[in-house]
Order: C-alpha cells, then structure tokens, then sequence
C-alpha cells in the first residue's frame, strides 16, 4: 500500500532551484524538512503494516498519531501563510519606498530569499498534511473492514447467533406440555364422581 506524493508547480520550481543552488536553505530549514521527511516515511511504514492485518487497536492507536500530524500541519501552514502574507507586502513596502539603492536592493534581496525559503517550508507542510490526510482515510477504511471481519467470524459467529434463538426449545417447554395432561386428568376425575350420585 503506498501513498501518491502530491507536488505543486510552486514546489517543482523551488526544488529545482534547491538542486541547482540557486536558493540556499538555512540549517533551521534544512532540519524542518528532515523531520518532514523523517514523519511521511513513518506515515508509510504505518500504512506498509496494514499488510500484516494488525488489530483494531493497533490501527485506532496509530491513526491517532496521525491525526496529532493533522493537526500539527494545519496549525503549521495557516502560520506560514500568515509569515509569507506579511514578507509580501514588506516586499512592497521596500519597492515603493526604497528605490533602486544598495540598501534597498539588500533588504530587498534577503527578503526575496527568506520569502522564497517560506513558501518552500509551506509546500512541503502543505504535502506531509495531504499525505497524513490520505492515510487517515485508508485507516479507517481499514478498522470499518476489520470490525466487520471480527464481528462476522468470532468465536461465536454472528449467523449462528441469529440461528440458535429458532432451534434452540423454550426452558420450560415441558411445563407448558405438562399442563394441559393436569387438566383433562381433574376433568375426568370430577365427571366419574358426579356420575356416583346419579
């Protein structure tokens, strides 16, 4: 079982200036995106597991780490949103204000650089959140699967549950048989004792 690796223009480009040099990644970064790497490949090993038919616990366990990824990711991208608006409109700002000077063209080029290295962090944010999204639903497609497979074949199995009630004689099947025997016996009984005095 393995997960499409979703890319974006954006992305395809940053990569390939990543490669080439073009943009250079402070170690913070590099580092983030070691651990983004480092938690889709155990995203991976945690769907590769399926294959071994784990329990329903086991998979309820690991979706919940999981989801603590979601949830990680989505609180990550809306924050880098937030930075990448906020360098957008400094970029402006310089633009209008600055001109074309030495001091301008700095802030203007170490702005341009650390804008380009945010929208590299969302892409990837952006792609590990799709990517625990994606295992999140073949999870519980899985454990919907596996409580099923467990309800219909345990020790009990559900079909000869729903057939024992039919074959199975009502506990006091002989006290209902036995009455009626003690009924017609009284009857006889009465009737041979009134014909005494006639």
């Amino acid at each position: 079982m393995s997960i499409l690796i979703r890319f974006t223009p954006l992305g395809c480009i940053l990569l390939c200036l990543i490669v080439s040099g073009t943009v250079t990644l402070p170690s913070t970064v590099v580092a983030a995106a070691s651990s983004d790497v480092e938690r889709r490949q155990e995203i991976q090993l945690i769907l590769d597991s399926l294959a071994t038919d784990p329990s329903v616990e086991s998979a309820k366990e690991q979706k919940a780490r999981i989801r603590g990824y979601i949830d990680l990711y989505t609180r990550k991208t809306t924050l880098i949103q937030k930075e990448i608006e906020q360098l957008g409109s400094a970029l402006g700002g310089i633009t209008a204000t600055e001109g074309t000077d030495s001091a301008g063209s700095n802030s203007l080029s170490g702005l341009l650089a650390l804008k380009q290295q945010k929208e590299l962090e969302l892409v990837e944010a952006r792609l590990l959140l799709m990517t625990a999204q994606d295992a999140v639903s073949l999870l519980d497609r899985y454990i919907s699967a596996r409580e099923t497979k467990d309800l219909l074949f345990k020790a009990e199995p559900l079909w000869r549950l729903s057939t024992m009630g039919e074959e199975a004689p009502p506990k006091n099947q002989s006290a209902v048989t036995g009455r009626p025997r003690e009924v017609h016996s009284t009857l006889l009984f009465l009737a041979s004792v009134t014909l005494l005095f006639y």
